[in-house]
């Protein structure tokens, strides 16, 4: 759970960015001397505040860190269980399991599949939310630690630095409010959204739909002459010809 000290500091923030963009509209309607001592008075209050927030960010970037951390693992769920689809698949294309066996495992696969997709929302969201209770607060190696994703030439582009008062002027035009369902998902607890994936989901749903024990026994029809194992829908042994009992 996030220090009440931080969520005061960024809504103290939210409030001041709020005056400073009011003074900005009352440009013009005051002398030049009135609108600067009090824009230079609301930026010195902002300054105080960030940096106060940036002393508090050490909490955050290892709250940032551990999400990150599941969501990497649950995209190594998900490979896992993407694999098992295709294992399905292949298994299903050569006759080891009927369609009615195939539909029922393919949708349970699909269905865990899609939970894991909403961890990974989810912690999404709250990874962007505890990002904004401490603006600059993740590092840049931080940043370059999300799950598969590629660096384009757009990233590689070095932008020259903004100047703090242009920097600030174009966070007035961005949104900053916290709801409270967003401090909600603050407080939720990451670890509440991992799941469970066994190393291989695919036998134990075998398991649990009852075709795991019956594979070894129903799959072949053994030839009562010559002893030869023959296709379950075999009227006649393959290897001698006898006729094959059911």
């Amino acid at each position: 759970m996030i220090d009440d000290e931080i969520i005061r500091l960024k809504n103290e923030r939210e409030e001041t960015l709020k005056k400073i963009s009011l003074i900005e509209e009352r440009r013009g309607t005051v002398r030049e001397s009135v609108y600067q001592k009090v824009k230079s008075d609301y930026i010195a209050k902002l300054n105080e505040i960030e940096n106060a927030l940036k002393e508090k960010s050490g909490v955050i970037v290892d709250k940032i860190k551990s999400i990150e951390d599941e969501i990497n693992n649950l995209h190594s769920q998900k490979e896992s269980l993407e694999e098992q689809l295709e294992e399905l698949d292949l298994r299903h294309s050569i006759g080891e399991y009927t369609d009615e066996q195939y539909e029922s495992m393919l949708q349970e696969l699909k269905s865990h599949i899609t939970q894991i997709d909403e961890k990974i929302e989810f912690l999404n969201n709250e990874k962007v939310a505890y990002s904004e209770l401490a603006p600059g607060a993740v590092s840049e190696e931080t940043k370059e630690e999300k799950p598969k994703k590629k660096k384009t030439k757009e990233d590689e582009i070095v932008l020259p630095e903004v100047p703090k008062e242009e920097k600030l002027t174009e966070e007035l035009f961005e949104s900053t409010e916290i709801s409270a369902e967003k401090a909600g998902i603050v407080e939720t607890s990451a670890e509440s959204a991992k799941p469970e994936v066994e190393d291989d989901w695919l036998s134990g749903l075998e398991k649990e739909l009852g075709i795991g024990g019956e594979k070894e026994e129903t799959a072949y029809i053994e030839c009562p002459k010559c002893g030869f194992k023959n296709k379950p829908d075999a009227w006649y042994c393959e290897n001698c010809g006898a006729e094959l009992q059911k």
